[in-house]
């Protein structure tokens, strides 16, 4: 796990390259992590704007553009 300094350096460089950026693919090479993987996640993902990134804790936030009955962000560490 990273330290902490480290998760915000790597949150202020992916703002500064991902932010305002589409998602123009994405794929899933194994989907039994702690929890599954959803059988439309790529689909969901793809061709979505990343409007933010941002952190809590040791997490990387992704907030992305779209529709408010989709999940408008991702979470990854």
């Amino acid at each position: 796990m990273p330290e902490l300094p480290e998760v915000e350096i790597v949150k202020k460089s992916l703002k500064k390259n991902v932010k305002d950026k589409k998602i123009l693919d994405v794929i899933v090479t194994n989907r039994n992590l702690r929890f599954k993987v959803e059988k439309d996640f790529e689909k969901i993902l793809k061709n979505r704007k990343i409007q933010n990134v941002n952190r809590y804790a040791k997490n990387i936030i992704l907030e992305l553009n779209g529709n408010i009955n989709i999940k408008n962000f991702f979470i990854f560490y």
